[in-house]
């Protein structure tokens, strides 16, 4: 069943990954080729080198930024068949209760497979793509996500 709650756990679960440098547990969501669509282009993960890495700029930004906690929130789930729902969130990124990086929304198709769910496309969201210096405008914002400063 592809309730708001389990997403939202699934979700949950997706960002502790990050906050806790833990690889094998986000390999664990997801299913290989993993589409990610962003501001800053379309990739297609096809191998576990290749995600790992991407793994690793990610955590390493999250780092740099501070960041200490990643809200998700369920904004819709449609569900196509049993085994497949689109779901919409939103995610911001906190440093203690400084906000770094406004809301900004995203889907995920996700897949119930091997007894959970898998993402294999996301769209919207921040990879670490979108953390590079090209996508980074001298104003401190990325594109299309704001990094918030402080003074």
């Amino acid at each position: 069943m592809s309730t708001p709650a389990v997403i939202q756990a699934f979700l949950d679960r997706n960002a502790q990954c990050f906050l806790d440098d833990d690889y094998e547990g986000l390999r664990d969501m997801v299913l290989l080729p993993l589409t990610m669509t962003t501001r800053a282009g379309t990739i297609t993960y096809r191998t576990e080198g290749e995600l790992a890495a991407d793994f690793d700029r990610y955590v390493a930004q999250l780092g740099l930024y501070m960041v200490t906690d990643i809200t998700r929130e369920v904004l819709s789930v449609d569900t196509i068949n049993p085994q497949l729902v689109a779901a919409r969130y939103s995610t911001e990124m906190w440093s203690g209760s400084r906000q770094v990086v406004e809301a900004y929304p995203s889907t995920a198709m996700l897949h119930f497979t091997r007894g959970a769910w898998r993402a294999s496309l996301m769209i919207g969201a921040m990879g670490s793509q979108s953390w590079s210096g090209e996508d980074q405008r001298c104003d401190c914002n990325v594109v299309p996500f704001k990094l918030v400063r402080h003074a």
